[in-house]
C-alpha cells in the first residue's frame, strides 16, 4: 500500500558514491582484479560513481586508480517512482541491459585507469596541486606520502579525501578491502613495505574527512571487505564517523564481497538509503556463498548501526556485565560457568574471539540452570541473578526489535558459523593470546572489559604439574611462547592472510602453550620421576 510520502523522480535521488580501498600487495591482487573486472561488467545507472584503488603485489607495477562512472540512460527506469515503506524504490525495467557484453570489457579495462594517479607518476610523491583533470586532490605542499604503502593512513585518507571532493555530493560508501585481524592485529596488511594499519588511525583519517570534506556529516556505510571487522571494540572506535558498519565476525574467503551482485541491487534501485543498502550487501553476500556450503564454505555478514546511543547503551551494559563478572570469578560455581558458557559459545580467530550475544545467553542459561538445580552460593549472594540481569541487557542492547538494537541484520551459511548475532568481543583464554595492546583501545577503558580478562585468565589457570612434590621455588618459567595460527584448512584461503609467503604455517606443529585452553607458563622439572 501506497503511502502519503510525494513521490521522487530520478532528477531527485542523490548519487551513491562507492569508493573501494583495496590493499592488495600480499596474495589477494588476482582477486581484486577479478572483482574490478565484475564492476565494469555492469552498466551503471547515472546515480551511481564507483572509484577504486588499488595496490598489486607485483614489482614494477603502480598503484591504480579506477573510475566507473554511470552514464544517463544507460539503465531504464521508470520515473516518477514508488515510495514504498518509507524507502524510494527504483523499477528496473530491463535489468538485463544493465550488463555489459564480454566484448566491450575485456582486454580494454587499461582505459579507467586514472592518469593522473599517483602523482607526477612516481610512487612516492609530495602533495601538490593537481593537474588539470586529475582526481588527486592532497593534504599540503609539503606532505611526501608513499603510495605504494597501502597501509599508510595518510594514503588512505588522501584516497577518500580526493574522491569526496570530485564526485557529485550524494550518499557515501566507503568499502575497505584486505586482510582482517580485529580489533588486535593486522588490517589493511602490505607485505611491501612490511605494515598495517590501526582501528585509532582509522577512526583519525576518517574523522578528518568528516569535520573538512563531509561538513560534518558522518559517512553513510563503511563496508569492511575483510575478515573478523564486526567487533564490539571496532564499532566503538568508530562510532561517530560512520552510519552503519557491515562486515564479517569470522573469516571471509579471498574472493571477498561478490561486488557485481551488490552493485546489481543497487542499480535496480538507486534511490535506496543507506539502511537499505546496507542490509542488502548482507542478503546479497549470503546469498552468493551459499553456494559454497558444498565446498565446505561457512560465511557470515552483518550489519551494525552506530548511532552514538546505541553504541553507549552497548558500552554501558558490558561495562556492568564486566563488573559483576569480575566478582563472580572469585566463586568456584560461577568460575566454572563463565568458563563453560565460553567454551560453548560460537568462536573465531581461533577461539581469540567470541559472539557476544552468544556468550551471553549460554551463561544466562547455565545460570538459570543451576537455579533450577537447587545450587546455592557459600558467598555472594544474588551473584546468579544479577549475572541474568546482566546478560539480558547486553542482549538487547545489540538486538532488540522494539527499541532497536545495534545489530540490525546479522546472517550466516554453512554450520561453522551458525551461532553468529553479528557482534563479536575480544575474548582469548590465556596469557599467550593476551595481547598487550588491547589496553589501548578505547573500548577497554570505557567498559573494563580488559580488566575482567585479566582476571579471567589468571584465576581460570590450571597450577603447572608437580607429581614429584618439588617446593614453590624449584617452579621453573614463567616460559613465553607466541601464539601460532594453525592451518587454514586444505585449499581454503581467508583474507585474514597466511602464516608465510607460500601459504603454509611455520613449524605449524610445534607445541605452545595455546594448545590447551589456558595452560600454565611455568612448570616443575620432574624429568621422568613422575607418579
Amino acid at each position: 500500500m501506497l503511502n502519503s510520502e510525494p513521490e521522487t523522480t530520478q532528477s531527485d535521488i542523490k548519487p551513491w558514491n562507492v569508493m573501494i580501498y583495496m590493499s592488495a600487495d600480499n596474495n589477494l591482487s588476482e582477486e581484486c582484479v577479478y572483482a574490478l573486472k565484475e564492476i565494469d561488467r555492469l552498466r551503471l545507472s547515472d546515480k551511481i560513481n564507483v572509484v577504486a584503488q588499488v595496490d598489486t603485489n607485483v614489482k614494477g607495477i603502480r598503484p591504480k586508480r579506477y573510475h566507473f562512472k554511470g552514464k544517463l540512460g544507460s539503465v531504464s527506469v521508470t520515473a516518477p517512482t514508488i515510495a514504498q515503506y518509507g524507502s524510494q524504490v527504483i523499477a528496473a525495467n530491463d535489468v538485463s541491459a544493465s550488463v555489459r557484453p564480454n566484448s566491450e570489457v575485456d582486454g580494454k579495462f587499461s582505459k579507467l585507469e586514472d592518469p593522473y594517479f599517483p602523482p607526477n607518476g612516481s610512487k612516492s610523491a609530495k602533495t601538490s596541486m593537481p593537474a588539470e583533470g586529475s582526481f588527486s586532490i592532497h593534504q599540503s605542499a609539503d606532505e611526501e606520502i608513499n603510495f605504494e604503502n597501502f597501509a599508510d593512513p595518510k594514503v588512505l585518507e588522501d584516497f577518500i579525501k580526493s574522491s569526496v571532493e570530485k564526485l557529485d555530493r550524494g550518499k557515501y560508501l566507503v568499502v575497505l578491502s584486505g586482510h582482517g585481524s580485529g580489533a588486535i592485529g593486522d588490517f589493511l596488511r602490505d607485505d611491501d613495505p612490511p605494515s598495517s594499519l590501526k582501528i585509532p588511525a582509522l577512526k583519525e583519517k576518517l574523522a578528518a574527512v568528516r569535520d573538512v570534506q563531509l561538513r560534518g556529516a558522518k559517512f553513510d556505510i563503511l563496508g569492511m571487505d575483510s575478515c573478523l571487522m564486526n567487533m564490539a571494540e571496532v564499532c566503538f572506535e568508530l562510532s561517530g564517523t560512520v552510519q552503519y558498519l557491515v562486515g564479517a565476525e569470522g573469516f571471509e574467503l579471498q574472493g571477498g564481497w561478490p561486488y557485481h551482485s551488490i552493485l546489481e541491487a543497487l542499480n535496480e534501485n538507486p534511490g535506496m538509503g543507506a539502511k537499505e543498502l546496507a542490509c542488502t550487501i548482507v542478503e546479497r553476500y549470503i546469498r552468493y556463498y551459499s553456494d559454497y556450503v558444498i565446498a565446505g564454505i561457512s560465511v557470515d555478514q552483518s550489519v551494525c548501526d552506530l548511532t552514538p546511543s546505541k553504541v553507549e547503551r552497548l558500552v554501558c551494559e558490558i561495562g556492568k556485565l564486566a563488573t559483576i563478572l569480575t566478582v563472580g570469578l572469585y566463586n568456584p560455581i560461577i568460575r566454572e560457568a563463565v568458563i563453560m558458557a565460553h567454551w560453548r559459545a560460537q568462536s573465531y580467530k581461533f577461539e581469540q574471539y567470541t559472539d557476544l550475544w552468544d556468550f551471553c545467553g549460554q551463561l544466562l542459561e547455565a545460570c538459570e540452570r543451576l537455579i533450577e538445580a537447587g545450587v546455592t552460593l557459600k558467598s555472594g549472594e544474588g551473584l546468579f541473578e544479577a549475572i541474568i540481569n546482566a546478560c539480558e541487557k547486553v542482549k538487547k542492547a545489540i538486538f532488540d526489535e522494539k527499541e532497536g538494537g545495534l545489530v540490525l541484520k546479522s546472517c550466516y551459511s554453512g554450520p561453522a558459523v551458525q551461532f553468529s548475532r553479528g557482534l563479536s568481543i575480544y575474548f582469548p583464554w590465556n596469557e599467550g593470546t593476551f595481547a598487550e595492546e588491547y589496553k589501548d583501545l578505547g573500548f577497554a577503558e570505557a567498559t573494563g572489559w580488559d580488566n575482567f580478562l585479566r582476571e579471567y585468565i589468571r584465576l581460570t589457570r590450571r597450577d603447572p604439574r608437580n607429581d614429584c612434590g618439588l617446593p614453590k621455588e624449584d617452579e621453573q618459567g614463567p616460559i613465553g611462547n607466541s601464539f601460532l595460527f594453525p592451518p587454514s584448512g586444505g585449499s581454503q584461503s581467508f583474507k585474514h592472510g597466511e602464516p608465510n609467503k607460500h601459504g603454509e604455517p611455520n613449524k605449524g606443529l610445534e607445541n605452545s602453550i595455546s594448545i590447551t585452553k589456558n595452560l600454565p607458563s611455568t612448570f616443575y622439572d620432574c624429568g621422568c620421576n613422575t607418579k
